[in-house]
């Protein structure tokens, strides 16, 4: 919270090449307006760090739940932000809180009692193609990256 307040505060600092020199690993990639992001991100893992410690004792159901709530909000947030320099990086992250809203959300499928086998089953489908879908993008963006900036991919 501390990097994220410091970013905030100096965000029409940010191309001082001293400032710069220590801290641009923490604002890199983000535009000027977001350069706290990388703190969003780190409370974002936080949450769902106490979500799963904190909430055990009340059942797995209730720690989806919050979960699931902590993505919704993280990706609206990061709707209204668009904190990325590069458009294909904020699809991309958009991507992949859908991805983990929707790996949560077929899991409370096979967790239920009352779901049947089939129903198991059609979680198992949109969990695996959901997840697929997304590594896939990954891969590609990585790949065209690599093109544009010249790198070898192996």
């Amino acid at each position: 919270m501390a990097a994220g307040l410091l970013m905030w505060r100096m965000r029409e600092h940010l191309d001082d090449p001293v400032f710069g020199r220590r801290f641009y690993f923490l604002f890199a990639g983000f535009r000027t307006e977001a350069a706290y992001w990388e703190s969003v991100v780190a409370l974002r893992k936080v949450g769902i760090a106490v979500i799963s410690v904190f909430l055990r004792p009340f059942g797995i159901d209730v720690q989806t739940y919050c979960a699931l709530l902590l993505i919704f909000f993280a990706a609206g947030f990061h709707a209204r932000v668009w904190p990325y320099i590069d458009p294909s990086l904020d699809m991309l992250e958009m991507l992949c809180l859908c991805t983990q809203f929707m790996t949560l959300y077929c899991g409370l499928y096979l967790i239920s009692p009352s779901v049947g086998e089939w129903g198991k089953e059609a979680a198992t489908t949109c969990l695996l193609v959901v997840n697929v879908i997304c590594l896939s993008m990954l891969s590609i963006l990585f790949f065209l990256n690599s093109l544009r900036t010249g790198l070898k991919v192996a």
